[in-house]
């Protein structure tokens, strides 16, 4: 709503030199206005609410080719004096009347006035002086009935200005346990890699006799430009030696002729004398030590003599003790997953109680949930079987021949890393990725293995009877 109070100012302050005559009538005329209050009875100050802002108008009308000097920043009293606004000009034959508008805002309840605004011009004559507008009054009311005794209110319950967001402060400090403890396990297994490789079970040696043939069809389809007569003879008699080493556990490669002649009449050579092998040892001593160079066509003949040996001499190894009945051990995929499993559950029953916390407002102690998942971790085999397990259908055993069931306090320890489960998760499952056996820290601790559960494999232990009588 807009109120104006337009007042004629006719208050001239000359500063004319002594002795000349004032003048009859001012040359400008100047008002003043307030915009944005509510009008009163007449006599009455103009109404405004406190902090809500008005427009102070100030108008002059003047002669053309008069020049006016407007204050800048003019004097409000007690109201605070805005931004500028755009003003305006309006001009006529012999006058203009320019406007000036600036923002301001009642900062105090009360009667309150906006001080006379002066004006200083000059007319084309040399004339000059200052218009003055008049005083402005307002009424500044406040937004509550009774001002000046208002009725107290019940004072609000305070607010926290900072907060401390447990539950992000949770997350981010599980999350950065799971990738820290990652990280580390990852390079301490790099630094173990080489005893991992140690920790291999050897490949199951091939048949001694299946060796042998293969090493001399290899010799045989080499041509005589690809290998001389001594280097086929002294080839074709290494591959001897070292079938009767494989064959009869002896160390052939590196003994001398003369100690190799000794030990032969111990062997069990079935149809084969021990002089027929003799001169062959003889034969490539001669080529080795007296530099003779036998022709292409004896030393192939040789292949055909060394190969009757190894038929002649042969015997698959023989059964000396009974089957034992094994466990097939779980892979790694099977155990990830029922660890994952297990995980999962634990994991739910903490989001809930974490949620718990939250409802009650005790988000502060969401550690007890943390705890709460580490012992069910370490409890899940505390009866026989984790539920992950019985779902994958797998099983704890001893890391022995017999394979029995583990005591309680045996799965117990296996699972009790797990209470720092932050921590040890990671380290558990890439030390099960990366172990030869299979196994993690858990079991190796309490030398237990994971196996499915119900299946079977037959492992024979086999000895060669040879090897039985030669008491090797």
């Amino acid at each position: 709503m807009q109120a104006l109070l337009l007042v004629a100012s006719a208050l001239l302050m000359q500063s004319e030199p002594p002795g000349e005559p004032l003048a009859s009538a001012p040359p400008i005329a100047v008002t003043v206005a307030v915009d944005g209050g509510q009008a009163a009875a007449e006599g009455r100050p103009l109404e405004a609410r406190l902090g809500e802002p008005l427009v102070l108008e100030l108008s002059a009308t003047a002669p053309r080719d008069a020049v006016l000097f407007p204050p800048l920043l003019p004097a409000v009293g007690t109201f605070e004096l805005g931004n500028a606004l755009p003003g305006s000009e309006k001009a006529s034959a012999d006058t203009i009347t320019t406007t000036w508008r600036w923002q301001i805002l009642p900062v105090r309840l009360g009667v309150e006035k906006i001080p006379a605004i002066e004006l200083p011009y000059r007319t084309a004559d040399g004339q000059q002086g200052i218009a003055v507008t008049p005083i402005v009054r307002v009424m500044v009311r406040g937004h509550l009935e009774n001002d000046q005794d208002p009725a107290l209110g019940q004072a609000p319950p305070p607010v926290d200005v900072i907060t401390t967001n447990w539950a992000l402060i949770w997350a981010l400090s599980v999350g950065g346990a799971l990738v820290f403890a990652a990280l580390a396990t990852w390079l301490v297994l790099i630094a173990l890699r080489q005893r991992f490789e140690a920790l291999k079970p050897p490949p199951h040696p091939r048949p001694a006799d299946e060796v042998a043939r293969e090493r001399l069809d290899a010799i045989d389809r080499l041509s005589g430009a690809e290998l001389d007569g001594a280097e086929r003879l002294a080839r074709t008699i290494d591959a001897l030696r070292e079938y009767l080493g494989g064959r009869y556990r002896i160390d052939a490669l590196e003994m001398t002729t003369p100690e190799l002649e000794r030990v032969l009449p111990s062997l069990d050579l079935k149809a084969v004398a021990p002089d027929a092998i003799t001169r062959l040892l003889a034969e490539a001593d001669l080529v080795k030590f007296a530099r003779l160079m036998p022709p292409e066509d004896e030393a192939r003949a040789l292949s055909p003599v060394v190969r009757n040996i190894v038929e002649a001499t042969w015997e698959p190894p023989v059964e000396e003790t009974p089957e034992l009945i094994r466990r097939e051990p779980a892979s790694v995929r099977q155990r990830v997953y029922a660890g994952l499993v297990d995980g999962l559950l634990a994991g739910v029953i903490g989001l809930i109680a974490m949620g718990f916390l939250w409802v009650i407002g005790a988000i502060e102690l969401g550690f007890l949930a943390l705890i709460l998942v580490g012992v069910l971790l370490a409890l899940r085999d505390a009866f026989a079987r984790s539920p992950g397990k019985v779902l994958l259908r797998l099983a704890i055993v001893t890391r022995d021949e017999a394979q029995s069931a583990p005591s309680v306090g045996r799965r117990m320890k296996r699972n009790a890393i797990l209470l720092l489960w932050p921590v040890t998760a990671p380290l558990e499952w890439l030390v099960l990725r990366q172990h030869p056996l299979a196994l993690r820290v858990g079991d190796i601790w309490a030398e237990t293995e994971v196996v499915r559960h119900g299946d079977v494999a037959v492992t024979v232990s086999l000895r060669t009877a040879q090897h039985a009588e030669a008491g090797a």
